[in-house]
Order: structure tokens, then C-alpha cells, then sequence
């Protein structure tokens, strides 16, 4: 079985257009979810759509300087999914000749000719010169099909739930029809209708997030393989958290006061700085950091999961592994120092569950809290960091906010996903 991968959701340019504060469309923020992958994250798959739909994708292709997106690509921490056996240059004009809108807005602007188009060619020829395994085939079921089945089950969900805004989503649902397996309809529907005055902008957004969780978790459906695992890495599941793999080890009860490890973004990029080569070495899986990272994990997994002696584990392991970083970025004591505030230890805003609905919960599987809590805004409660039992200026000062406003992984279950994939048609040429 290969490494597990998590479908970077958070890429998604219908998120990002929908004003979702998670989305990932700037430099910066691509930069640092990156970072913070490499370092506490499982390797990542990329929609090959999302290289030229989303800002941030597209300036790391044109400036690869700018971002270390290419080194991690070239290092196979970053697998694209690919449509068109790995045509990048071709990418464009296939999805405009498929009358995607983007794509048809994309190819009309003057800036693709004179900037994406060379440095697509450019990318494609240093890609494929060298041995690097970086594409992943399409899904074989259409994924549009999927949606739609998931979108349905959401709007069904929410008018039999029967709350005060059950008749605008009647509404909605009559108007969007057949439609429900296209996500531009549901924006065209969705927008109709409030100019109408027959939906209301709450609501508006509630029917954008089931779409876009639905569109979400049916990639997550449709790259379902046993030899190669794949969660998907998006907003905490509002709607579908039926389909989610309970996690192997749970803690006996809820528990309050949970610590929540996660990199400090700041110290971590003052030190990496633009060394990319640097960190595609890190994100290596033969490197000399890729054992000590996963022993950080599993102890992370098991002080989750309320094992007897793991927080002092995971503290250990945490100052183990910030040392073998500092030792791949930089030399002394003052770099050694430094990166040792990689971790962080932040409290959870909510408890921590044991199983159920929303929430920040074990059995959900939080693969990754730690790039969950870094979309999450400080308070003014000082918290130490790991391996240092002094307060410091640089230490974030975070706390996990609620559910529906956080990110995270979540890994699949089989069965439940096979039940969504039944009836769902194949892709055809």
C-alpha cells in the first residue's frame, strides 16, 4: 500500500469565488499550507483544474521562486490528478473546449498568452525530463454524476430537517431541477434567486458550502483505491460526516483542554525563507527527517486518542524533530533554538468528541489539526511552546475556533463511499 495522499479541497476557485475564508487564493497562504504539509501534513494531490482556475497555483507557475509548489512537485510530495495524461500546456484549452467558463475567461485574458502559456511549457518540459512520478490518472467514474448524488442527499437532508428556511431551499431545489450535478447551476440558480428576493444571503451560503462539500467529498469518493488511501483536505464536514472513517483508536470520553500541535507559521517561515530545495528534501520520503516526522504523528495520534504517557511522547518527539529540521535548514544554536518553536501546543475552542455529527471529533478523523488550527484567529492567552519552558514574543498565540469555521482531513470510509460510487458512469472520451 502507498503512502496516503489528502485531496487539497482548499484549492478549489468555486470556494474561493463563493468568499470562503478557508479557500486558499493567495501566495502567502498556498505558501504556508505547504509548509505546514510538509512539516505535520500527509503528501498532497492536486486537481489539475486547480493549476490554472486558482491565483495562487498559477503565480507559483509563472514565478516558481515565489513558492515552493514546483520543488514539491518535483519531489513527488505533490501529485497532480491529471486529465489529459499529464498535458499541462494542453490543460487550458481542453477544459475551455469542455465550455467550462473559467477556463473560457482564462484563455481570453491577454496574460495567458504572454505569461501562464510559456511558463505551462516551461513547468511541462522540466517535469518531463526528469524521473519525477508526478501525474495520478483521472478518476474513472464521473465525479460530476457524484456530486450530484451527494448534492441531492444534502438538500433533502436540509428540507426535511423542516427549519425556518426549509421553503427557500423547496425553492431552490425545484428551480435547480436536473441541474444538481453542475455546481455553475447552483451558483446561476442560487444568484436568480436572491436578486429575486426569494433567497436570502444566509441561506445562499449554507447552499454554497453543501455544494462545495459535496464536490469535495465526491473527489473524495471517485480517487477511492485501497492501494492508494486518500483523505480529503477541506472545511470541517457540515453535511456529510456519515461517509468519514472512524478513527482505529478513540478516547474513552470527551475531553476539555486538548492541545492542538501545530507549526508556527511565522518562526517556521523566518527560517525557511525561499529555501526550497531545502524543504523538497524534507518532503522527501527517504529523507533523514521522514521517520522521526512520523513518529511525531502517531504520537500525536495516540495523545488524541487519550493513550496513558503520550503527551509526554509527543512533547519528546516534538523537540526531537524540530532539531533534525533546524539541522536540514540551518547551522548553530541560534537556528537549532529557533526551530524549536516549530510546535506549538494550543487549546481546542471546543471538546474534543468522541463520535458524531459536526465537531472537532476523533472518530471524524482529524488527520491533520494542525493545519486545521492555523486558519483560526489568536486570543490574547500566551501559551508556551514545546521544549521551552519560557514565554517567547514569536509564539502564536492561537485557539481552535469553531467547527464549521475549520479545516482538516478526513479519510473515508470504504463501504460508505462503494454505496455513494454505485450506478455512478464511467468517464468516456
Amino acid at each position: 500500500m502507498n503512502t496516503k495522499r489528502a485531496y487539497c479541497g482548499l484549492l478549489d476557485d468555486f470556494a474561493a469565488r463563493n468568499n470562503d475564508p478557508l479557500a486558499i487564493g493567495t501566495l502567502a497562504k498556498l505558501n504556508n499550507h505547504l509548509i505546514s504539509s510538509v512539516i505535520i501534513g500527509d503528501p498532497l494531490l492536486i486537481n489539475d483544474g486547480y493549476l490554472v482556475m486558482n491565483p495562487a497555483l498559477r503565480a507559483a507557475i509563472v514565478n516558481p521562486k515565489k513558492s515552493p509548489f514546483q520543488e514539491l512537485v518535483r519531489s513527488g510530495f505533490i501529485r497532480i490528478v491529471s486529465r489529459n495524461g499529464g498535458d499541462l500546456p494542453g490543460l487550458p484549452k481542453l477544459m475551455a473546449d469542455q465550455n467550462i467558463e473559467s477556463a473560457l475567461k482564462l484563455i481570453s485574458d491577454p496574460a495567458y498568452e504572454r505569461e501562464i502559456a510559456p511558463a505551462l511549457e516551461k513547468w511541462s518540459a522540466s517535469l518531463n525530463s526528469g524521473q519525477s512520478d508526478w501525474a495520478r490518472p483521472w478518476p474513472a467514474h464521473r465525479t460530476d454524476a457524484v456530486f450530484g448524488k451527494l448534492g441531492r442527499r444534502i438538500l433533502d437532508a436540509l428540507i426535511q430537517r423542516n427549519g425556518p428556511d426549509r421553503d427557500q431551499v423547496v425553492r431552490f431545489s425545484d428551480a435547480l431541477g436536473d441541474r444538481v450535478g453542475s455546481r455553475n447551476a447552483w451558483e446561476k440558480v442560487a444568484a436568480d434567486l436572491v436578486r429575486a428576493q426569494n433567497l436570502s444571503s444566509r441561506t445562499r451560503a449554507e447552499l454554497m458550502a453543501a455544494a462545495n462539500e459535496s464536490y469535495q467529498y465526491a473527489w473524495g469518493c471517485g480517487l477511492l483505491d485501497k492501494q492508494n488511501p486518500v483523505s480529503v483536505q477541506t472545511r470541517t464536514t457540515r453535511f456529510l460526516y456519515d461517509l468519514d472513517l472512524p478513527g482505529e483508536q478513540v478516547a474513552a470520553e470527551s475531553r476539555d483542554h486538548v492541545r492542538v500541535f501545530v507549526p508556527n507559521q511565522k518562526v517556521v517561515a523566518k527560517k525557511i525563507r525561499k529555501h526550497w530545495e531545502g524543504l523538497g528534501h524534507v518532503a522527501g520520503p527517504t529523507s533523514s527527517t521522514a521517520e522521526i516526522k512520523q513518529k511525531f504523528r502517531a504520537s500525536v495520534a495516540a495523545y488524541y486518542a487519550g493513550e496513558p504517557g503520550a503527551e509526554k511522547e509527543v512533547k519528546r518527539l516534538s523537540r526531537e524533530y524540530s532539531a533534525a529540521l533546524a539541522d536540514v535548514f540551518s547551522t548553530g544554536e541560534f537556528a537549532r533554538a529557533g526551530f524549536d518553536v516549530v510546535f506549538a501546543a494550543v487549546a481546542l475552542g471546543v471538546p474534543l468528541l468522541v463520535a458524531g455529527p459536526p465537531g472537532i471529533a476523533i472518530a471524524a478523523g482529524i488527520a491533520v489539526a494542525g493545519i486545521a488550527a492555523n486558519h483560526t484567529k489568536p486570543t490574547s492567552t500566551l501559551i508556551s511552546r514545546l521544549g521551552q519552558t519560557k514565554r517567547h514574543k514569536w509564539i502564536d498565540n492561537l485557539r481552535a475556533s469553531d467547527a464549521k469555521n475549520t479545516s482538516s482531513s478526513f479519510e473515508l470510509n470504504p463501504t460508505s463511499a462503494a454505496e455513494v460510487m454505485e450506478s455512478i458512469p464511467l468517464f468516456t472520451s
